[in-house]
């Protein structure tokens, strides 16, 4: 992981802010897309008491 984040580090230095908000969109869109495909897998039981746990 500490590579990774070297790694975007590097990559990032000399963005300017659109172009990094540019890339983050087209990120953002990507991981939004796939995550609509996730189904909840906890019995409602579990749901519950996360829920509760929260608030």
């Amino acid at each position: 992981m500490e590579e990774k984040i070297k790694q975007i580090a590097e990559l990032v230095t000399d963005l300017k802010y659109y172009e990094w908000n540019k890339i983050k969109v087209a990120i953002d869109k990507k991981y939004s897309s796939e995550q609509a495909k996730v189904k909840i897998n906890a019995s409602p039981d579990e749901i519950v008491n996360a829920i509760k746990l929260e608030i």
